[in-house]
């Protein structure tokens, strides 16, 4: 059963991030097998950044998990994160 990972952290170097990503996390989340990966900016809090990835079993969430903490928590104001894993109820949904 699929799972989604979420990382809410707040930062001011979006410039640092867009290299990161560009240069590794897109690279590790497809190692890690994730079938979506996105970023997202708070449209009323344009420091908070809302990343997001879908990936095959808990296994997978660990290994992207650790890359992104990595990468990332350095970036974090306060270095605080808020993670959360999710999985699918199986109810009727679109997309």
């Amino acid at each position: 059963m699929s799972v989604l990972f979420t990382a809410i952290i707040t930062t001011n170097d979006w410039k640092t991030l867009r290299e990161r990503n560009r240069a590794i996390l897109v690279e590790q989340a497809q190692q890690a097998g994730a079938t979506r990966y996105r970023i997202y900016r708070n449209v009323h809090d344009a420091a908070q950044v809302l990343m997001i990835a879908e990936l095959p079993d808990d296994d997978a969430l660990r290994e992207l998990r650790r890359a992104l903490c990595e990468q990332v928590a350095t970036l974090a104001v306060g270095n605080h994160s808020d993670e959360r894993t999710w999985e699918p109820t199986g109810w009727e949904s679109i997309g």
